[in-house]
């Protein structure tokens, strides 16, 4: 079974960057030096004698591990403590990482998973309503409304021309809410017919009259 005291993914991910990630798996194949990771030497032992990494370490692989990330010791330092070459030191030194690599791999890539799982499982939910539904439902709304608004204009109305005219208007309909709203307005007063152009279409036409009695009688 799982370790319980083992270190979780989100844990990991908190400890370490993806730039960390990255550096552990070049080394892991091989294509960085170890100079490269030494700065994640100390956190990675600390984790193992906590036991929170359930990876098998030989004596030498877990004795360098100790070395180096706990009591900050070289691989010179080494070859003089545990009598050994530093061929065979950094050869340890590369299976131990491989494999603690491989289980910090392990723990992302089930971390992902879960994640990807959950997303799923939230798209593949049905929707409440149907897209067309909710449009259907919006547009009676906006008739209603429209409709509402056309029983309410009765005749012809004039802009008000002054701030006092808007403000009597939008008082009317102060604290309501609802949408669209329709402002009613002063209706447009009838005009009544100008005197003045009255009295000159009479004079005119008078006019008229008395030139072609004039004329009648100068043809006699």
């Amino acid at each position: 079974g799982k370790d319980k005291n083992a270190i979780g993914g989100d844990e990991l991910e908190s400890l370490f960057t993806a730039y960390d990630f990255k550096r552990l798996e070049s080394y892991a194949n091989n294509i960085v030096d170890h100079h490269v990771i030494v700065d994640l030497i100390p956190p990675i032992s600390k984790l193992y004698f906590q036991n929170r990494i359930p990876v098998s370490l030989s004596f030498t692989q877990a004795a360098t591990l100790l070395a180096m990330g706990l009591q900050h010791k070289s691989i010179d330092d080494l070859q003089t403590e545990l009598k050994l070459e530093a061929r065979q030191l950094l050869a340890n030194f590369n299976k131990m990482v491989v494999r603690i690599n491989k289980f910090f791999r392990s723990l992302r890539e089930e971390a992902a998973g879960a994640e990807l799982s959950a997303k799923k499982a939230v798209s593949a939910q049905p929707l409440k309503m149907s897209l067309d539904a909710e449009l259907s439902a919006e547009g009676k709304k906006v008739s209603q409304a429209m409709k509402k608004a056309a029983e309410e204009v009765d005749g012809e109305y004039e802009i008000p021309q002054d701030d006092k005219a808007w403000e009597a208007a939008l008082s009317k309909h102060k604290g309501k809410s609802s949408a669209p709203m329709v402002v009613s307005v002063p209706k447009r007063k009838a005009q009544t017919p100008d005197k003045s152009i009255e009295n000159d279409d009479d004079e005119s036409q008078k006019r008229k009259k008395k030139k072609k009695s004039f004329q009648n009688r100068k043809s006699m």
